[in-house]
């Protein structure tokens, strides 16, 4: 005989529910297309299931699906705006750092360094050596360099060649410490540097092999 007053569980109502793989169906939501994509939907052999990823999709994109997790759409909704302002004042303060930024370039281009007076006029051949060293004022690379070269000479009278170290800009940076362009012009200036190499026969590789210059000679 039939159960005149069945109970409904909730396992049992579960199962009456409309799903989509393992997740519940809402109620139908329709709505026309345009004819073109209308044709084109209705050949489609799975039309329900690109529906409905092609809408997914867009709400992911949107921000509006997973997201902000199990929220309601109108905290979705609420939480979109929220990040619209954040962007906004980020955006602002961006743009502010951007206009310091700009700012404190153009005044570190236009100002003009100022020497110290005790620097303006110095003949630096008087300098103590351990004062030049650490001294990066103009006009002191180019007895740092000097003095580099005449340390080389020093160290090269009276040795036998193979003990000698050539006179090369690369030695002169080594001892010096300056820049490589200075060091360069500072040659080109002073042709008879080269002649000094050759009047000994110094090539290129003359120097390999040998402890560095800097652990050798000092000035």
């Amino acid at each position: 005989m039939a159960n005149k007053n069945p109970v409904q569980t909730a396992a049992f109502k579960a199962q009456q529910v409309p799903k989509y793989g393992d997740k519940a169906l809402g109620k139908p939501i329709c709505v026309r297309y345009l004819a073109d994509i209308d044709e084109i939907l209705r050949d489609l052999p799975n039309r329900q299931e690109f529906i409905r990823n092609a809408v997914a999709s867009a709400l992911i994109e949107q921000g509006l699906l997973d997201t902000y997790g199990d929220s309601t759409h109108k905290d979705k909704i609420n939480q979109l705006l929220n990040d619209a302002d954040r962007v906004k004042t980020l955006e602002a303060k961006v743009i502010e750092l951007e206009r310091q930024l700009k700012a404190m370039s153009n005044a570190t281009t236009t100002a003009k360094p100022e020497l110290e007076p005790n620097l303006l006029g110095t003949d630096w051949s008087q300098v103590p050596s351990a004062e030049l060293k650490g001294s990066q004022a103009p006009g002191s690379a180019e007895e740092k360099i000097r003095r580099a070269i005449e340390a080389i000479r020093a160290y090269n009278e009276g040795k036998e060649l193979s003990q000698m170290y050539r006179l090369s800009e690369a030695n002169v940076r080594y001892l010096s410490g300056s820049r490589h362009g200075t060091i360069k012009a500072y040659f080109a200036a002073n042709p008879e540097l080269n002649d000094y190499n050759t009047s000994y026969g110094f090539t290129v590789q003359h120097d390999r092999g040998k402890t560095p210059i800097a652990e050798v000679i000092e000035w």
